[in-house]
């Protein structure tokens, strides 16, 4: 990998979990799924953002860990509102299951971004949309009390990624925690 760090590894095979869920869940109800390309998409608006974040994962560890972020963040928002939407209750489980793993998959970008010194901040979800998914007991991987952020004394990060304050505010990372474990 080119970063070397196992988060992508682990975060990568989960994807690839999701997708193959994806693809048995659109057979299930009928659609086809459209035929993807990777670093092309139908818009120019989805384009856009693929290209500034291919630009932060190429520049360093710490822009891909928050660029990953932003992708959860996103997925989170976007399952958020699709969930709405769904009428049948496969697809509402496999929706609330791809939420639960985003949600997982952002405690472990966030947990390493804390690692690096840098504090993320939340660009897509609200200050405390984002407070509250991030402190929340984990499943696997999320972030809270002996999982990373909650319960104890770390250092503050200079840095952050994201819309960052006039003054970072200081992380909390507590105990390094027991780390992303596959998530779902």
């Amino acid at each position: 990998a080119r970063w070397n760090l196992r988060v992508f590894t682990n975060i990568a095979e989960s994807e690839t979990r999701h997708a193959a869920a994806l693809t048995q869940l659109a057979a299930t109800v009928g659609v086809q799924p459209p035929v993807a390309q990777a670093g092309v998409y139908a818009t120019a608006d989805l384009q856009a953002l693929y290209d500034q974040l291919l630009v932060l994962v190429n520049g360093s560890a710490t822009g891909a860990l928050g660029a990953g972020a932003l992708i959860e963040e996103t997925d989170i928002a976007d399952l958020r509102r699709l969930s709405a939407q769904a009428t049948d209750e496969g697809s509402k489980a496999v929706i609330a299951n791809l939420a639960s793993a985003s949600v997982n998959h952002l405690g472990a970008f966030v947990r390493n971004l804390a690692a690096a010194g840098v504090t993320y901040q939340p660009q897509v979800l609200t200050a405390e949309e984002f407070a509250t998914l991030t402190s929340a007991a984990p499943g696997r991987g999320g972030l809270g009390k002996g999982h990373g952020m909650g319960g104890g004394n770390g250092a503050g990060g200079a840095d952050c990624i994201g819309t960052c304050p006039a003054t970072p505010a200081p992380t909390n990372p507590g105990n390094a925690g027991r780390g992303y474990r596959g998530g779902r």
